[in-house]
């Protein structure tokens, strides 16, 4: 990008930082993803709902008034580093929002970066979402026939999803991996800026340099 293109993108768009959120939903729900673009976009827009409304919770306690928005954009990674499946969410978040005075240009509120316990609430709330949503949720019409016609397909992907082998003499047993599966853990808070609830493992790590 040029000086000047950088310059005119600037204006129109002032820069603000921004920060990676990174979602990983439970097997069953991952399996299910692969083949469901309305239950993924679901899951999707319920992280995107708990992420916003803690950010502006936030803002609120540090004083900042009127209607606050923020945005964010999201890739969606399919696959794992091992071609596994693994349906999962890497979403740039504004790290702060927008207030929007009458006649004047947007003005942005940065927001503190978030401790471990802010990662668990996001977590849990996202969690909390998705399961209403899917509480009385039915297949729609194209994805129940997609599944009752590639019977194989959908094994693969179930068995890809939950780390077994799909076909052969060692169906359904564990991949083995040089340095092991891991172990299942009970705690909230698993590490820096990560938690995880009933299987919902949610990161609120640093955006990647560029970004």
């Amino acid at each position: 990008m040029s000086d000047f293109a950088a310059q005119l993108v600037d204006r129109v768009i002032p820069r603000a930082p921004v920060r990676q959120w990174v979602l990983i939903v439970p097997h069953a729900l991952s399996a299910k993803s692969m083949f469901d673009p309305a239950l993924t976009s679901t899951v999707l827009r319920e992280l995107i709902h708990a992420v916003s409304s803690w950010l502006r919770q936030r803002s609120r306690r540090q004083g900042v008034v009127g209607a606050l928005k923020t945005g964010a954009v999201t890739v969606i990674q399919r696959f794992n580093s091992a071609l596994g499946a693994n349906p999962h969410f890497h979403t740039l978040f504004l790290d702060g929002v927008y207030t929007l005075p009458v006649g004047r240009a947007p003005v942005f509120h940065p927001t503190p970066a978030p401790i471990d316990e802010d990662v668990a609430r996001v977590a849990v709330a996202a969690f909390r979402r998705v399961e209403r949503r899917l509480a009385d949720r039915e297949p729609g019409a194209l994805q129940r026939r997609f599944v009752e016609g590639a019977p194989v397909l959908v094994a693969m992907a179930e068995a890809s999803v939950g780390g077994v082998v799909a076909t052969g003499p060692r169906r359904g047993r564990r991949i083995v991996r040089v340095l092991g599966a891991r172990a299942d853990l009970d705690a909230f808070v698993l590490g820096r800026l990560c938690a995880e609830v009933e299987g919902f493992n949610l990161q609120g790590c640093d955006a990647p340099p560029g970004s």
